[in-house]
């Protein structure tokens, strides 16, 4: 699957969880959680592009959601 289809797939699977972003400080604090299981992954040598994905997505939601 390319890329972009993923971080697409990324964002609708989490907006069927979780509503949309209510304000900066909860972008700010969703990225820094992906980014810090990102971390996880390279502190311990394993693919983390998964977790790429996750933080592509919630930066893509936000750029699209928060004004």
């Amino acid at each position: 699957m390319q890329i972009h289809k993923q971080i697409e797939a990324e964002i609708y699977s989490a907006r069927e969880k979780f509503p949309s972003f209510h304000s900066q400080h909860e972008v700010y604090a969703v990225i820094l959680e992906e980014l810090d299981e990102y971390w996880e992954c390279v502190k311990h040598d394993k693919d983390g592009s998964t977790e790429l994905i996750q933080v592509a997505a919630m930066c893509v939601a936000a750029i699209r959601e928060c004004k």
